[in-house]
């Protein structure tokens, strides 16, 4: 680190004695640029190199454009609305499943994500080897089930839910009102809360929150990593309060299974069980989404979200 002003920029300056060669960058700026619309304008009047977190339209805007390069590849980040399980209507299965069928992925990807993603139909990201097929995935949209399950669950009419989002993520917002509208016609009338992120973070790990918007991105494909952070009692990431002892026992004897066959059924089992205990809503996978000038090579996404700079080169 060369230089750090705090809410400004970070300087990173190339170690030349690096184990794999110096990197061809020497260096490399971090700007704090907190408006989705100033990194898009930086970016296309070439201001800037790289831009992060630009949504979905934004990027559509720029597939073509000269000198850039819209990048957009299947990753690991599953959209997810948060049900906490101890909180009622939320402690009620029927409740939780029926939240599930009334999601609506497939508009939800067309519209928030403008195609940039897939409907969610797993519990783990659908990329990992040992993820359910889409086939095993029990929730058509079906707002004729949704509604039975209401008035089974004891809610014939309905119940009012505040679903809380992260107000720097616009996907996140198109995503909240597709829902809402698609609630309402099960009866479940849903008021949007605009949050910041930090705030949102911080009251979905205090568990303070019953509806909430969130993204999470399992870093490894091992199944058991991948089920262990939000579906495991003890976790800490267990942001819905979710508890099954069965499932948490097969999780405990899933990390001593060493063949990879018999390791991926044993999950597999735990995620079917997961799915019909539906503790969250599962929505959508985003597509990892960067804009980059035309002239930078190298640039690859990986499970970690991590920026590899000493692969990262310009063209001559």
């Amino acid at each position: 680190v060369d230089e750090w002003i705090a809410g400004d920029r970070i300087v990173l300056k190339a170690n030349p004695n690096y184990h794999l060669g110096e990197p061809a960058v020497k260096k490399v700026i971090f700007k704090v640029i907190p408006e989705g619309s100033s990194r898009l304008a930086m970016i296309k009047d070439g201001t800037i190199d790289v831009a992060y977190d630009l949504n979905p339209t934004q990027i559509k805007s720029l597939e073509g454009a000269p000198g850039l390069k819209a990048i957009h590849v299947t990753s690991n980040e599953d959209m997810v609305i948060i049900m906490n399980n101890k909180m009622s209507p939320f402690d009620n299965k029927l409740v939780r499943q029926a939240m599930n069928y009334a999601c609506p992925r497939e508009d939800i990807v067309q519209t928030a994500l403008v195609g940039y993603g897939l409907p969610w139909k797993a519990c783990i990201p659908m990329m990992y080897p040992a993820s359910t097929p889409p086939e095993d995935f029990p929730y058509a949209y079906d707002l004729d089930k949704a509604k039975e399950l209401l008035i089974e669950a004891g809610y014939p009419d309905g119940f009012d839910v505040e679903l809380s989002y992260d107000a720097d993520i616009g996907a996140h917002e198109v995503t909240g009102t597709l829902c809402k509208t698609s609630l309402a016609k099960i009866g479940v009338n849903v008021t949007l809360r605009k949050t910041p992120s930090g705030v949102l973070s911080t009251q979905l790990m205090a568990k303070e929150l019953p509806f909430s918007f969130w993204s999470t991105q399992p870093l490894s494909s091992d199944p058991n990593y991948a089920v262990s952070l939000i579906y495991y009692g003890p976790a800490y990431t267990n942001w819905p309060s979710y508890c099954n002892p069965e499932v948490d026992k097969l999780i405990e004897e899933g990390k001593t299974i060493l063949d990879p066959v018999e390791r991926t059924e044993h999950h597999r089992v735990i995620q079917r069980m997961i799915m019909d205990d539906a503790p969250i809503v599962f929505v959508a996978e985003a597509d990892y989404m960067i804009v980059i000038r035309d002239n930078v090579k190298g640039w690859n996404w990986n499970t970690l979200y991590e920026s590899f700079l000493e692969l990262v080169s310009f063209a001559e």
